[in-house]
């Protein structure tokens, strides 16, 4: 009964859009054109100014000004022909306004049209293929996407082994038990299995980083309390954009996976149970720290990230206020919590027992990988390099011609060392089942290894962001990551959905080889990245334009007047490439629109 029901909501949910869309597709067929009078906003300075008809639909005007558009020998249209037609435009307007109708204005949609189009399956498939104009900062998707990549990898090969699972008939091939030295997990090469946790923290660093640089540069010229007054609509922001889809993938997984699949091996009646009993942790994104037991486990495994980095965005806004009060406490807070931190995790460490190597068997995860302020070093120095990066931008500093080359190489090289220090420097404690590396040695890189892999990333993308990544720049900065960096927050939502498929209905433990292994792992994230696709269109897209509509009726009167003052930019100037005429301020407000 309650797969029919599932089922039956499922089927009526995709006819509901399905309707939508072709509705939304034949409606421009069907419906009067609202500027049939040949009128467009045209905006060359970032606001709306005096209209030009549009020669498509009006030849008459073109006829009309053919004769006055007189250029000079060089190709400029000469001043005397320029006067005449701003003459005519000026008459034109007035005639316009002298009917009752503003051309320098746009006719708001009504909000039922507003939500019609939020459900466009066109208008997300459009959506999806615009990239905003170059920030410098498109490294980032690279990095994002390769992070992202790196999880699915890790998981891939570690989701056999899960309690409910058959596993792998040949577990030595891949754990060093009794010290297998031809296991792939004691090779230089297997260290990218266990290291796929710096992915994570890739993803913190990146997280705060843009959430403190972006935000110092939209409260430019504001007081501290403008950081904090602000936060409620923020935290509510950031909630209604992530929680619905979250929501309905937990829903699912936990729902229609259950009824859809058998096997011997398989059960998830402890997962249903605990997110029976827990579900509203994470509805709160307090599940990392609620209910307070070692022993706990967390509704929807991979959902603790969603967590800590929702907890670490709540410690924004006061960040930010210190900031602007004083930069100087600003940057030395965040460091010294940083500092906090890493203390406490070498302390708990000790305490505990903890062990980094996987199989050692002690209790890593409910003390150390999942509590936030035990993986707040990475969003902190995030932060941190945040705010020099906006202070860096805001003085307009550069690296001088005839230092770039020393300055690449010692940073570069920095940067690799460490990040490879971070991933093969415990090999030797990767050699055997358990680990014979010592307590000491252990502490410290459990401590120390994530702020530092987050340093390393720090410095190779700065490099990325001034100029002087060479070749690692141009790779990470190509368009592809830019249009699958929309979709890896759905990839890490929806990658366990798939790895369930694949593995659950199993009848026999899995035979380890590298082959079979790259086969499940291209088939796990080629479907993942596919899936996520078709859900940001019909879910995810649809989902985020009615929250920017409701969030928009939600914010302060002044604001959204002084949003409809400028008014939506026009395709033509989002088609532009010659901005070398546009102010300073005039970039900045293009730049944080296309953001």
């Amino acid at each position: 009964a309650s797969a029919a029901t599932t089922i039956a909501v499922v089927c009526i949910l995709a006819g509901i859009v399905l309707f939508v869309t072709i509705f939304l597709y034949l409606r421009p067929y069907c419906t009067r054109d609202q500027q049939s009078q040949g009128y467009q906003p045209v905006s060359d300075n970032g606001v709306h100014a005096v209209q030009i008809p549009d020669k498509a639909a009006d030849a008459q005007w073109q006829d009309r000004h053919h004769d006055e558009s007189r250029l000079s020998h060089n190709g400029i249209r000469a001043p005397e022909a320029l006067g005449s037609q701003m003459m005519d435009k000026a008459s034109e307007v007035g005639a316009v306004k002298s009917q009752g109708a503003d051309p320098t204005k746009s006719s708001p949609k009504a909000l039922g049209e507003r939500v019609l189009d939020a459900l466009s399956l066109r208008h997300a498939y459009n959506n999806f293929f615009q990239l905003r104009k170059s920030t410098g900062t498109e490294a980032m998707d690279g990095v994002r996407v390769f992070s992202m990549m790196w999880v699915i990898f890790g998981h891939t090969i570690l989701w056999p082994l899960l309690a409910t699972q058959a596993g792998y008939s040949n577990i030595m091939a891949l754990v060093p038990f009794e010290g297998q030295r031809n296991a792939l997990l004691a090779t230089w090469a297997g260290q990218v299995i266990p290291s796929a946790e710096f992915s994570v923290d890739t993803f913190f660093f990146m997280s705060g980083f843009l959430a403190l640089f972006v935000s110092l540069r939209k409260l430019r010229g504001k007081q501290a309390f403008d950081a904090v007054k602000t936060a409620p609509i923020l935290y509510l922001h950031r909630w209604l954009r992530i929680t619905p889809v979250y929501m309905l993938i937990l829903w699912f997984y936990t729902t229609v996976i259950p009824v859809t699949m058998s096997g011997p091996f398989f059960n998830m009646s402890r997962e249903i149970q605990t997110c029976k009993e827990n579900w509203f942790y994470n509805l709160l994104y307090v599940q990392t720290v609620f209910p307070n037991h070692p022993e706990r486990s967390v509704c929807y495994g991979v959902s603790w990230y969603l967590a800590d980095d929702m907890i670490f965005f709540w410690a924004t806004p006061f960040l930010l206020a210190i900031f602007l009060w004083n930069k100087i406490a600003g940057v030395l807070f965040p460091l010294l919590l940083t500092t906090g931190s890493i203390t406490a995790a070498w302390i708990v460490a000790w305490k505990w027992r903890l062990r980094v190597p996987t199989f050692d068997g002690s209790q890593y995860n409910s003390f150390y990988y999942n509590p936030p302020w035990m993986r707040a070093p990475a969003y902190l120095l995030g932060c941190v390099m945040g705010m020099a990066y906006y202070e860096w931008k805001r003085r307009k500093l550069t690296v001088p011609k005839e230092y770039r080359l020393y300055i690449q190489g010692f940073v570069g090289g920095f940067a690799a060392i460490l990040l490879g220090s971070t991933v093969y420097g415990f090999r030797g404690g990767n050699t055997n089942v358990p680990s014979t590396v010592s307590e000491a040695d252990n502490n410290a890189y459990l401590a120390l290894s994530k702020p530092a892999w987050c340093i390393g990333v720090g410095c190779m993308l700065w490099l990325c962001f001034e100029g002087m990544g060479g070749p690692v720049e141009w790779f990470l900065s190509r368009p592809l990551f830019g249009y699958i960096s929309k979709l890896t927050f759905l990839m890490y939502l929806l990658h366990p959905i798939v790895l369930a498929i694949r593995y659950f209905p199993g009848i026999m433990p899995i035979h380890f080889t590298i082959s079979n292994f790259a086969f499940d792992f291209i088939a796990v994230l080629f479907t993942t990245l596919t899936l996520s696709f078709v859900v940001h269109l019909i879910i995810e897209a649809p989902l985020a334009s009615l929250e920017v509509i409701l969030m928009s009726h939600l914010l302060p009167k002044k604001t959204k007047a002084r949003v409809a003052a400028v008014g939506p930019v026009s395709k033509e100037y989002k088609r532009r490439d010659d901005y070398k005429d546009i102010g300073t301020s005039t970039e900045e407000g293009k730049a944080e629109y296309y953001s």
